[in-house]
């Protein structure tokens, strides 16, 4: 039972379906918390979800016949031993009278109960009012880049038996105290995070200590004992010999007698055996020697984000039990990839020391049957402890295939480590549009099929595709079974995964276990040198019972720009500039089990047979076999799914199966020739494609504030005109194209900008104690300041159009620290990496690819210690031209080492949506007035120039982007209005983002004619 401030009673209940119409009202009062979603939940909506869920329970707080907080409790996906809280929420009128804290405490009564060691949640990174909460519940906020995650070991507290004699279920919360700071908690013991709980009693003290690469206790004090267990690393080598250590401290004023079961470690060799009694206040180290023989492929695949193998001390104090663990991970001593560059005749290859010395090493590289290596064939590479460093052997290519590079590592230790001499098999994959192989990464195997890429991965058990060296927008999950939904595939994981080439393309066989290995689930994906892949799912009863699973699920997790659906004989077309969500979809129409989504570049047509259909589960496109009962011994019949992953480019590709003609779409005909810069006197160069087989003449007109009549030949192909403007001095000249011949009429829109003649000045100037970097164009003013945040923070015309928290970064929403305004920086690193590394702001000027200088800031920051960009520095740029409506943005990396990894850029922008309308396609007919909802507008239909209209000062902000963006999207929930795109980091040339550009224009601008902006380019310095 809860008591409320208010005097009001309440109590924790379990979910049932008879709760479901308040519970679905709980969540329609709670949107703002969420982001102001507006869609109104029905009861038989709550109840799907819940059933649906995969919680293993659901947790709900009446106050009488109102729900007024929910709490799930589940298990932990992507990581073993623990249970998770996936959804938390008290409703907006109860906050603060502890309802979320007596749900997180239930949760952790529950996880220790059912005897899980850990419970687990995610938050977002401006969620800051709830994580002293979390914090005073014994969560700890792990320290990681790509997610806000915190752990609670108080289940594994309560459950470890010499620590539950003083810290106990009805005790522990009173005791315990904490830092509540709003950051990670980050303590180091030599190379080991680690967690700290202290619990202060009236005549006792507990300090207890959790290993975070374990996640088991390591280290506990009382005023009985001190105890702690160690491996002298956690990055461990083979053919070394370590020492673990164990260190005991008898606080008592009687002996105390120490004993260690006799056990063998058989993946580290190492023997452990105590029988020993320590004096009072005698304190003692034992030392276990031990020596790892190889590496083993699972080694390879352990990554941060999951529980790592441990070395376990099974120890006895006082003959009560004490178990101590600490993790590791075991690695060669270097590891190596390489990347062919073969239309440039070579092969870079990346180094990277694993061991904390410097080291001298010699790169040999044998024959091989796909190149034919120049006569260096050999390199010595000098690496820094735990550096990286590249080198290139050159090479001519023989033919195109999938085999491994086999190649020698020698090296010559001065630190103890010996002559470390081994041989190193490295994936290696020459392309074409046959090759037909597969390779394994560290944490994934990767099937080749021509320029296709089908990838496994060995921890979260999901499948993505890739071409051209690009992750398509789509991911199959792991299969799901019975009802209400079991997830316990994603804990398992499978336990057969092969590969096979045959004449038609690629098989590959799937196995996994269900019910502790009562059943089997085979899968085969038959993948095709046309592209199609075939996946048949069969299951077997390998038990002593008849099996009834219900049903099979095949989820897809996308957000598609647009789908096509067969309704009642009918293909519809859901195609909106706000995003597509999958549950807003009419799928429980469909006629039949396919749907087709596209992209800008990419497509997937999914197709079910053998009676499946296609439904949405939890936020995800699900295809769903209904299975009978199987007998002892019985398997299924075969269940087949279809999947189309860039076959078909078009829905009239896929519907020509079909009997449907595909549908042309013309070719864009005008552009400037160069560039639409104009100075005083105005004069732009057009340039005119034709039709070379097209006999009679033609003409163009042009029109700006008058008309302008021009011959052209069409028989030329490309004819430029000079043309005059009419209206000089004007900021933005529209130009309305109309090209006019025997057989076509058409009308193209070109956008010209005026560049004034005086200087862009630059000041340093004091704004709230703060030193600001200004620049003033004349026309716009922009700023930044260093001590602030890494970002642009302020564009001043009429009006001020980011959003930002100058002078002092804070949390929001989805962000932390948050200080808006204009950035672009590498997309795997949080706000806090970059936030906290050393800055350098100044101004600078650059010139483009047209001689024109222009003037700017530059932002610098530079990682003096990161596991990626360690001594690497990113410039971003923030530039203009005098007198010209045009601020452009690109950053540039500055590395010390030529990388071979995948990496994005991140580009985000947060506006001030104050009077402002959003235009996302070229209609003016269709916009969006911004106020505090949740939407997200992308896909296909966002207009490559979208449109920002103030109507209060009259002018549009045009935000053109670039060509090879990717994933771009407008999002806006109560917090803020943002914009954000990624691109992929070309590590074959100078690692720069493309320009973004700016442009404001009076009135309501047209989208029309700004493409000539992609091309802009600036020179190296």
């Amino acid at each position: 039972m809860i008591n409320e401030k208010r005097g009001k009673v309440m109590k924790i209940v379990d979910y049932e379906k008879k709760y479901a119409k308040a519970t679905a009202k709980m969540w329609n009062e709670s949107r703002e918390n969420f982001g102001g979603d507006d869609k109104v939940e029905l009861a038989e909506d709550r109840d799907k979800d819940e059933r649906n869920s995969g919680n293993l329970s659901t947790m709900l707080a009446l106050q009488e016949d109102k729900v007024v907080g929910y709490c799930g409790l589940a298990e932990f996906k992507t990581d073993k031993d623990a249970l998770y809280i996936p959804l938390l929420n008290a409703h907006p009128q109860h906050i603060g009278k502890g309802i979320g804290k007596q749900l997180v405490l239930e949760a952790i009564k529950r996880t220790y109960k059912a005897g899980w060691p850990r419970l687990d949640l995610h938050t977002w990174p401006g969620n800051t009012k709830a994580v002293p909460l979390y914090k005073r519940c014994g969560f700890f906020w792990e320290e990681r880049e790509e997610t806000t995650h915190l752990m609670n070991f108080i289940p594994l507290v309560l459950q470890h038996p010499f620590i539950k004699r003083s810290v106990t279920e009805t005790n522990w919360y009173q005791a315990l105290k904490r830092d509540l700071t709003v950051k990670p908690d980050v303590e180091k013991e030599n190379e080991f995070s680690v967690f700290t709980y202290r619990f202060e009693f009236e005549h006792d003290e507990v300090s207890v200590g959790i290993e975070h690469s374990s996640r088991k206790v390591y280290k506990i004090e009382t005023a009985e004992a001190m105890v702690e267990y160690l491996l002298p690393h956690k990055q461990l080598f083979p053919n070394h010999p370590y020492e673990a250590t164990l260190k005991i401290h008898n606080k008592k004023n009687c002996p105390l007698s120490i004993h260690v079961t006799e056990t063998v470690d058989n993946r580290l060799h190492m023997k452990m055996a105590v029988d020993d009694v320590l004096e009072k206040n005698e304190q003692k180290t034992y030392r276990f020697p031990f020596i790892i023989s190889e590496v083993r492929k699972e080694d390879e695949a352990i990554s941060d984000g999951v529980t790592y193998p441990m070395a376990r001390m099974p120890l006895f104090m006082d003959g009560i039990a004490c178990p101590l663990a600490c993790g590791y991970s075991i690695k060669k001593p270097f590891a190596l990839q390489a990347k062919p560059q073969l239309e440039q005749g070579k092969v870079v290859f990346q180094l990277k020391n694993h061991l904390s010395t410097s080291q001298q090493v010699n790169v040999r590289v044998k024959d091989h049957p796909l190149i034919q290596w120049n006569n260096q064939r050999e390199m010595n590479v000098s690496l820094a402890a735990t550096g990286v460093e590249s080198f290139i052997l050159t090479c001519k290519q023989k033919r195109a295939g999938v085999v491994p590079l086999i190649i020698e590592l020698a090296s010559e230790s001065k630190d103890g480590h010996g002559s470390l001499r081994y041989t190193e098999q490295v994936p290696f994959l020459v392309e074409s549009d046959d090759t037909i192989g597969f390779f394994e990464k560290e944490r994934s195997l990767v099937v080749v099929n021509g320029r296709r890429q089908l990838v496994f991965d060995y921890e979260t058990y999901f499948v993505t595709m890739k071409q051209f060296g690009q992750d398509e927008p789509w991911t199959m999950l792991y299969p799901s079974f019975n009802e209400p939904v079991s997830n316990e595939l994603a804990q398992t994981g499978w336990t057969s995964l092969k590969p096979e080439v045959t004449d038609n393309g690629v098989l590959i066989t799937i196995n996994y276990p269900i019910h502790n290995g009562d059943a089997q689930l085979t899968i085969v994906y038959e993948w095709e040198k046309n592209g199609i892949i075939e996946a048949s799912y069969v299951l077997k009863n390998k038990s002593r019972n008849v099996l009834d699973l219900k049903q099979l699920i095949i989820p897809f997790y996308f957000q598609p720009d647009s789908i096509y659906l067969p309704i009642k004989g009918e293909v519809v077309h859901v195609s909106q500039i706000n995003q597509v969500w999958i549950q807003d979809l009419p799928l429980d129409k469909l006629s039949d089990p396919w749907v087709f989504m596209n992209w800008a570049s990419s497509s997937l047509g999914v197709e079910g047979k053998d009676g499946a259909e296609c439904l949405e589960i939890d936020d995800d496109l699900c295809v769903r076999w209904t299975l009978d009962p199987l007998q002892v011994g019985e398997e299924s019949t075969s269940k087949k799914l279809l999947l189309y992953s860039n076959v078909d480019n078009s829905i009239d590709q896929f519907m020509a199966r079909k009997h449907t003609k595909p549908v042309v779409k013309p070719l864009k005909q005008v552009a400037f020739a160069a560039h639409g810069f104009y100075h005083r006197g105005g004069e732009v160069n057009v340039a005119l494609q034709t039709n070379p087989n097209q006999p009679d003449h033609g003409i163009i007109t042009i029109v700006d504030d008058k008309s302008v009549t021009y011959p052209y030949e069409p028989m030329k192909g490309t004819e430029t005109i000079q043309h005059k403007l009419n209206q000089p001095d004007q900021p933005v000249t529209t130009l309305a194209v109309t090209v006019q011949g025997k057989s076509i009429r058409s009308t193209h829109y070109l956008q010209a900008l005026y560049v004034g003649e005086k200087t862009v000045t630059t000041q340093i100037v004091q704004e709230n104690g703060v030193d600001v970097h200004l620049v003033d164009n004349g026309v716009f003013t922009f700023k930044a300041a260093n001590s602030f945040y890494p970002s642009l923070y302020s564009i001043k015309t009429k009006r001020e159009w980011l959003h930002h928290s100058f002078p002092t970064a804070g949390a929001k929403s989805w962000w932390n620290p948050w200080g808006g305004g204009l950035m672009t920086i590498p997309a795997n690193l949080q706000l806090r990496t970059v936030y906290e590394h050393k800055r350098q702001t100044n101004f600078v000027t650059r010139v483009d690819n047209w001689n024109q200088e222009w003037t700017g800031i530059r932002i610098s920051i530079t990682f003096s210690d990161h596991p990626i960009w360690k001594n690497a520095t990113i410039s971003q740029y923030f530039l203009t031209l005098p007198g010209c409506m045009l601020l452009t943005h690109y950053t540039e990396l500055e590395d010390r080492q030529d990388r071979i990894d995948e990496q994005e850029w991140l580009m985000g922008c947060f506006f001030n949506r104050d009077q402002l309308f959003l235009y996302p396609t070229d209609s003016n007919q269709l916009s969006f007035q911004l106020g505090e909802r949740t939407q997200t507008f992308a896909g296909n239909q966002l207009e490559k120039v979208a449109r920002l209209y103030c109507e209060e000062t009259d002018e549009t902000l045009l935000l053109a982007r670039p060509k090879h963006q990717r994933k771009p999207e407008f999002y806006e929930n109560k917090d803020v209005f943002s914009y954000m795109s990624r691109e992929t980091i070309d590590w074959h040339g100078p690692a720069v983002s493309q320009p973004h550009s700016f442009v404001w224009a009076k009135g309501l601008a047209r989208a029309e004619g700004w493409e000539w902006l992609s091309s802009l380019q600036f020179k190296e310095e």
